[in-house]
């Protein structure tokens, strides 16, 4: 899975947990309610949105009337100076208060005195199966905390492990056909998104595939073999009954033209559906 879809849930204020429903293991809907959390700063912070609301409306209020005023030159400029300044300050506490209601999923502009509330809703971010709950009812949380966590639906990746040898065969863009050990029959159908051009200490460079189609049978860990398809090249195969392993040599018999034969000594190369590739065909030919 990649990071981006590792999501880790947390609240970005204290509470104490008051409804969790959750193990791990279940699968969740994008928007659906994960957990409840009560707390009264809450509704100190819905208090304060609505009291910097009304204050931001007196402070307009002002505003007009000394604007008419000084177009009546019954007042001066400096106070109504001072009075958009007071405008401007309001409306710049009214927006952080607004932003930090959206933090906490309330919705500043249907926030009224009579809806005020002690408890937010914190939603599934995205589609996905959860993989760890950390908290219970009760559990007082504090800003950051992991409560839950999980991945989603979208996003899986195949990460495929080629040796240095193979590297060469491998573009970006090929077609792949992936399956797990434990369902040979059971065929996943991609494409190789990226290549990392790294060969660690064992060999071998990752792959990095994207799967088509439904991949929630896939579980992130678990492994499985591809095949990849290359470009063609042509070559000399022979069946692998014919090779002939002698003194950890490999041979074939090459006819002579004359009824008699010779024991030709072969380097395998690729091997495919009872099938072995000779790289050193001028040996035979």
């Amino acid at each position: 899975v990649m990071p981006e879809n590792v999501i880790t849930v947390s609240s970005p204020m204290a509470g104490f947990v008051r409804q969790i429903k959750l193990m791990a293991g279940m699968s969740v809907s994008k928007g659906q309610v994960l957990i409840r959390l009560e707390e009264k700063e809450y509704i100190q912070l819905q208090q304060d949105y609505l009291s910097a609301k009304n204050t931001l409306a007196f402070a307009k209020l002002d505003y007009d009337r000394q604007s008419e005023l000084v177009k009546n030159q019954a007042a001066s400029d400096k106070v109504l100076q001072i009075a958009d300044e007071k405008v401007k300050q309001n409306q710049i506490i009214v927006r952080s208060l607004e932003e930090k209601l959206r933090l906490i999923n309330i919705n500043p502009k249907n926030l009224t005195a009579e809806n005020m509330t002690s408890q937010i809703i914190i939603y599934a971010p995205a589609s996905g199966t959860v993989t760890e709950v950390m908290v219970n009812n009760g559990k007082y949380v504090h800003p950051g905390d992991d409560m839950i966590k999980m991945i989603s639906n979208t996003g899986s990746k195949l990460v495929l492990k080629a040796f240095e040898k193979d590297l060469p065969f491998v573009n970006k863009g090929q077609k792949i056909v992936a399956y797990s050990n434990a369902q040979m029959d059971k065929k996943f159908t991609g494409k190789i998104e990226y290549i990392v051009r790294n060969v660690g200490e064992e060999g071998f460079a990752n792959i990095i595939c994207t799967i088509e189609g439904q991949t929630s049978q896939l579980i992130p860990g678990m492994y499985m073999n591809a095949d990849i398809e290359v470009q063609n090249k042509e070559g000399w195969i022979v069946p692998d009954e014919a090779i002939i392993n002698f003194e950890s040599k490999e041979y074939v018999f090459v006819e002579n033209g004359d009824q008699t034969f010779e024991m030709v000594e072969i380097e395998p190369g690729q091997k495919e559906k009872g099938k072995t590739q000779i790289i050193n065909d001028q040996a035979i030919n």
